[in-house]
């Protein structure tokens, strides 16, 4: 995506998601200020709709802001059947 102007977005695309499953995994109610996986504080929603969850939040280690997106449980279960 481009923004007006010619630059370009800055997200980085040399990062690999970070997928958090499994046990102890995050369901799809995060409160502000919950903490995943002791690395990442969610900071607030950006957005929803029918298939996920979206959230603003800090990764702790690294000091910056990341986004985090939540499935929806039908979603998860069934790229899981794969």
């Amino acid at each position: 995506m481009r923004k007006e102007g010619g630059s370009q977005s800055p997200v980085n695309a040399n990062v690999e998601p970070t997928v958090i499953s499994g046990p102890g995994a995050p369901d799809s109610s995060a409160d502000r200020g919950s903490t995943l996986s002791d690395r990442y504080v969610i900071e607030n929603e950006l957005g929803r709709g029918g298939m996920a969850r979206v959230f603003a939040a800090r990764d702790i280690k690294l000091g910056r802001p990341v986004a985090i997106k939540f499935l929806a449980k039908a979603i998860h279960d069934d790229e899981e059947k794969q």
